[in-house]
């Protein structure tokens, strides 16, 4: 849910990203160099969905090669070094893979760019203890 300014002191309840829920990341970045920012999510099962920004407050869900799967963790950065961000993904194997947006966003480029080993203990017990 939403909640988009009226402009006259209320707001309304949206739903932009249709068949979200239990939000557990949120990266908002232009990913297919459009000019205008795209929202990439990991919903309450661990999945990420990208949306594109179609303007006026639409999103359109873009589809996703398999990988990546099981995500904790998402962001952007340009890795390619195109002048374009690249969707970054933390899997729950400690995989971080690389999303690259191809053919004015109709594919998507997949790589593995690091292997990250950690459990939640660890992660946690370095969170709090150091």
């Amino acid at each position: 849910m939403v909640l988009r300014n009226n402009g006259d002191g209320s707001f309304a309840e949206i739903h932009p990203f249709a068949g979200v829920s239990g939000l557990r990341g949120f990266v908002w970045a232009d990913i297919d160099a459009d000019g205008d920012p795209d929202a990439a999510l990991i919903d309450g099962q661990n999945k990420v969905r990208v949306f594109t920004n179609e303007r006026s407050g639409q999103f359109k869900e873009r589809s996703l090669p398999a990988e990546p799967a099981n995500c904790q963790a998402i962001n952007t950065a340009d890795v390619n070094n195109d002048g374009v961000f690249d969707l970054l993904a933390v899997e729950d194997d400690g995989r971080i893979m690389a999303l690259s947006n191809k053919n004015e966003g109709q594919q998507w480029e997949t790589t593995q760019i690091a292997t990250y080993q950690w459990s939640r203990i660890t992660f946690i017990d370095a969170l709090i203890f150091k």
